[in-house]
């Protein structure tokens, strides 16, 4: 294992320094730089908590093509395959996750009361309907991430088509990470099905014990206003918004997160509301400061990158009561006093949304408002990578 004194010379010779649209705090990467050294003995693992560009919405393939799938495969390639991490539900909205019969999204744009991993679960429109839910997912080891609670009912579960698992979900309130008993890493197919009365799933998450992971815990309509210190519980409807550290906790109960990317702001503006600078900065102090200083669950605190998106013309939408720039000047501030990395996708992407329509780079036919099509996934990749790759 390499000493701190031998990484921070290896830092100060290979890690590029503040440039083009990244800013570099000093000493940050030295966490990370363990961790990939490290991958060859032990899970090194990115944490994601962003929006649905993150998610991959705009791509033709949102596993493999958003900029998320896009780093995963580098930087698997590169220091090995820790396996898919978390796979959300929401990937049955236009992803790679299949689903039959009919599902509930909850919660909705129009209730955006997000608890749980990922804040996004899907419930079966009636009470055990029978729906269906099936992920390709990879790792020795397989969890299905759902919720318990009081009133609900069963879950089955099958992996590779074998014997069906029977999963009582009517304990009380709380995160359920039901392992499957998988040993080998696949790739293997988790089918969940809606079996008797109400249940709730957030997604599946697949692990090998060596390599990279990106645990992706990204979903449609999540906001930096969205956020509420509440470590480890989940909401009901109406309850206050704790995706965020639902998703801390969810990391931090797999083991050791190293580095944690945060890329939410577009929907704040998007979605509305009286926010205020002073607002913005209290969200992020509230969950993601005390997160770092006191680390996710009982592991260390991870290094954090913030990632400013594309706001493409998010200001003109609906009801916005909020500018953008604001946004992004809380965002400055608070990566500032954290001492987090910056990637400014943003400022990279000339801050105009008709510089990417001339480019073809929007989604929907380039006309969608802030969902990049492939080339701007690709761009975005391109300005995540020298944060990890050097």
């Amino acid at each position: 294992m390499a000493t701190d004194l031998e990484l921070i010379q290896r830092l100060s010779k290979g890690f590029p320094r503040s440039e083009g649209y990244m800013t570099v705090p000093p000493g940050w990467g030295m966490g990370w730089l363990r961790a990939r050294d490290e991958a060859r003995t032990r899970l090194a693992v990115v944490g994601v908590i962003a929006d649905s560009i993150a998610k991959g919405s705009g791509a033709t393939d949102q596993w493999g093509l958003s900029w998320t799938g896009l780093l995963r495969s580098e930087l698997q390639g590169r220091f090995g395959n820790g396996g898919s991490g978390f796979v959300t539900a929401d990937l049955a909205n236009g992803g790679n996750v299949v689903s039959t019969g009919s599902w509930d999204t909850f919660p909705s744009l129009s209730n955006p009361s997000r608890g749980g991993p990922g804040g996004v679960s899907y419930r079966p429109l009636t009470a055990g309907n029978g729906a269906t839910l099936t992920f390709p997912v990879e790792g020795s080891k397989v969890e299905v991430i759902m919720k318990t609670h009081p009133t609900y009912g069963r879950v089955d579960v099958q992996v590779d088509g074998g014997a069906t698992q029977q999963v009582l979900v009517n304990t009380a309130l709380s995160i359920l990470r039901f392992d499957t008993g998988v040993t080998t890493p696949g790739p293997h197919t988790v089918k969940v099905t809606a079996a008797v009365g109400m249940s709730e799933i957030f997604g599946v998450s697949g692990r090998n014990t060596t390599g990279v992971v990106l645990d992706n815990y990204s979903g449609g309509g999540l906001s930096i206003a969205g956020t509420n210190f509440n470590l480890g519980t989940v909401t009901v409807s109406g309850s206050p918004n704790t995706y965020t550290t639902d998703s801390l906790a969810s990391m931090g109960a797999a083991g050791t997160v190293d580095v944690l990317v945060f890329a939410v702001g577009i929907n704040d503006v998007v979605l509305g509301g009286v926010q205020t600078f002073e607002t913005l900065m209290d969200n992020l102090n509230g969950v993601f400061g005390r997160a770092i200083n006191e680390g996710v669950a009982d592991a260390s605190p991870p290094e954090l990158i913030i990632q400013i998106e594309h706001g493409g013309k998010a200001d003109g939408l609906l009801d916005a009561e909020l500018a953008y720039t604001t946004v992004v000047a809380a965002l400055r501030a608070f990566a500032d006093g954290m001492g987090a990395l910056v990637v400014d996708v943003w400022g990279a992407g000339q801050r105009s949304w008709k510089a990417w329509q001339n480019l073809g780079w929007w989604s929907n036919n380039n006309t969608d408002l802030v969902h990049p099509a492939n080339p701007g996934h690709r761009f975005y990749y391109e300005q995540m990578r020298p944060a990890f790759v050097w």
